[in-house]
């Protein structure tokens, strides 16, 4: 991946997330949006809009604010803390009357009706991003001019990387990923614990029980290990196909799992990720992790490049917060499961 000389999130508002819906509707964060009075149905829908607030904290404060379990709040994707963003999210059996009452810090929350059916995981198409990059040492026009040529030799398309939100702020999700992975769970329980404070309780307690601390995980963020290690052999992958230029737009990578020593046909870039698995030590059965079979993966296939959309210039300028720098502001679509952070890289590298 390229190393780009700009800075992003500096403040909130250098990164406005927008989500996109199944029919392409921009939840844009200047809508005026209007309650449906004549709406029926067990989830109420709303907007959550925050500002610098984690995803999971905000639901959390919201159900406590509510007295309801936390599993009534579903969303569609998570969201960047860094950030402003909007998105939908859905309450079951709750009354847009409770909703209006809260007070959440740092997030508004806008009813939109009663329906049958609730937001899950998934449920949307992307996000509009409208991003501030700063502490760029070009002119206004040369700024403009680079980020035109540059978009227009990417044709369209980027290398759809997993960016290093998957890895953690320490890159450690990957590292406890393959201890897990390889059965170390001694090792993998020591790591948790310098990170999460349940696992480190854990083992204060059953200093044998390795395992265990790291059930004491949400299931999810149990996942997280697992994905980050199949995230790094794709980036791995990429990286080598780049490098011999030999990939093809429409290729498909494999995010290996269980299923991927069945496969009945094998191609240059099956080999590929063989010949990075053999050198990570991983086997394809090892996804199977049958201590920990909630958290086992079989692997899909990813694309190596993603389209983007609708890319906007909307300011090359003075920084404010940098004397003597300029800043773009760049607005575009992605598809969900793309990376803001990576297709930057590729425009401002």
């Amino acid at each position: 991946m390229p190393n780009s000389a700009f800075a992003l999130k500096s403040i909130p508002s250098d990164f406005i997330v927008e989500e996109i819906t199944p029919d392409r509707i921009v939840l844009a964060r200047n809508t005026k949006y209007s309650f449906d009075a004549e709406s029926k149905g067990k989830f109420l829908h709303f907007i959550l809009q925050k500002e610098n607030r984690d995803t999971h904290e905000v639901l959390d404060e919201i159900a406590r604010a509510l007295h309801a379990p936390r599993e009534v709040l579903s969303i569609a994707g998570m969201k960047d803390k860094s950030a402003i963003t909007v998105q939908m999210a859905s309450a079951h059996r709750i009354r847009k009357e409770q909703l209006e009452r809260l007070k959440i810090r740092g997030a508004k929350l806008i009813p939109l009706q009663y329906i049958d059916k609730k937001v899950f995981l998934g449920n949307l198409w992307g996000n509009r991003f409208t991003i501030t990059a700063r502490g760029i040492s070009k002119t206004h026009s040369e700024l403009r001019e680079l980020i035109l040529a540059r978009v227009k030799d990417m044709s369209g398309v980027f290398p759809n990387y997993f960016g290093e939100q998957r890895f953690g702020d320490d890159n450690s999700t990957q590292k406890i990923g393959k201890l897990i992975l390889k059965r170390d769970f001694k090792t993998a329980s020591k790591e948790c614990a310098k990170r999460y404070r349940e696992c480190a309780a854990h083992l204060e307690k059953n200093p044998k029980y390795h395992l265990g601390a790291i059930k004491q995980l949400p299931l999810k963020l149990q996942k997280m290990f697992i994905h980050a290690v199949q995230a790094e052999i794709f980036n791995s992958a990429l990286d080598e196909l780049l490098k011999q230029k030999t990939i093809d737009k429409d290729a498909n990578i494999p995010l290996p799992g269980y299923t991927f020593a069945s496969r009945i046909f094998t191609s240059e870039i099956d080999r590929l990720i063989e010949e990075i698995m053999k050198k990570e030590g991983i086997t394809p059965e090892m996804f199977r992790v049958k201590d920990l079979p909630e958290i086992a993966s079989a692997g899909e296939l990813r694309r190596a490049f993603e389209e983007f959309s609708d890319f906007a210039i909307l300011a090359t300028e003075a920084d404010e917060l940098n004397a003597g720098k300029t800043k773009a502001v760049v607005q575009f679509a992605l598809k969900k499961g793309c990376y803001a952070t990576v297709f930057l890289d590729w425009v401002f590298k």
